[in-house]
This record gives C-alpha cells, sequence and structure tokens, in this order.
C-alpha cells in the first residue's frame, strides 16, 4: 500500500518583522550545519498524521474543509525563538505562537474530524510553533541557547 507523509497545517504569511529576525538568526548561526525551511512553505502544524494511505488522503481533505468551511482568517502572536532537544543536541528551531482561541477552536474540529476517520488524536501536548529550520550538526549551542533566551518575547501580531 502507497503511504504519504501527512500532516494538517495552516498556511502562514511572514511578515516583515518574523523575517528581520529569522535573518538575523541565520546570520547568528551561518557557521553551523542547519537546513532552514523555505519561506514559502511556513506553516503551523494542527496535527501530524505520519504515513497515510494514500486512498485516504482525499476523504481527509473532504471532510476537513467540510468541517472547516465556516473558519476564517486570524492574527497569531508570536513569542521568540526556541528549539526542540537538548540545548547541547537541539533538532529543530521554531518561533512560539501564542495559544489563542482560534488556534484552540480549529484544533478541536481537526482533532474531531481526524477521531470520526478513525484516526488517533492522542498526539500529546500541542505546542503551536513555526518550524524555521532543521539543526543537521551545531557547532556551539550556547549561540542558540542566547538567542532563545534573549528573543523570548513577543515579535509581533499576524494581521488577518
Amino acid at each position: 500500500m502507497e503511504t504519504l507523509r501527512t500532516f494538517i497545517a495552516i498556511d502562514v504569511k511572514v511578515e516583515p518583522t518574523l523575517k528581520k529576525k529569522w535573518e538575523e538568526l541565520k546570520i547568528l548561526l551561518c557557521n553551523d550545519s542547519i537546513k532552514w525551511v523555505n519561506e514559502q512553505t511556513i506553516h503551523l502544524t494542527l496535527s501530524f498524521l505520519g504515513d497515510t494511505p494514500i486512498c485516504q488522503i482525499e476523504d481527509i481533505t473532504q471532510q476537513l474543509e467540510l468541517n472547516l468551511k465556516k473558519t476564517s482568517t486570524f492574527r497569531i502572536t508570536l513569542n521568540g525563538f526556541g528549539f526542540f532537544g537538548k540545548s547541547s543536541s537541539p533538532k529543530v528551531i521554531w518561533v512560539g505562537i501564542s495559544e489563542s482561541q482560534h488556534i484552540s477552536q480549529l484544533k478541536k474540529i481537526v482533532n474531531s474530524t481526524l477521531s470520526t476517520l478513525g484516526f488517533d488524536d492522542s498526539q500529546g501536548k500541542f505546542s503551536p510553533h513555526i518550524t524555521l529550520g532543521r539543526v543537521k550538526q551545531l557547532k556551539s549551542s550556547i549561540e542558540l541557547v542566547t538567542i532563545s533566551t534573549r528573543t523570548n518575547q513577543r515579535l509581533y501580531k499576524m494581521p488577518k
């Protein structure tokens, strides 16, 4: 059975403030091996399904479109940079997103829809974030930890 690595996500527009901070981060970490996410593919993942049979993708899409058709665009608040993994060997660099009623509601609708389609919705605690890069090798994690601590503040609000 042919499968496709699948996730449910919201497209995010990269505003100038985030773009500037992201570029500064790239410069500070330019000597490290990091695969930066393409700006055109930036998104907020609501649910990761993993390897999903291709024959199920159309049904998932149709059900989500039906259940989410009354939702509209909304603003998100970004909360500084961080990373997943140990500080000595981080794996993912991200920018955090403040929990919002809109995101929580979307997550509930997505989970409910996927549950009715037979998917397990117990993925652990939901930590809304936007992945900026995946660390292949970091020469010094001190710089990343410093950046994470220094920028742990509100960056800007995304427009509708």
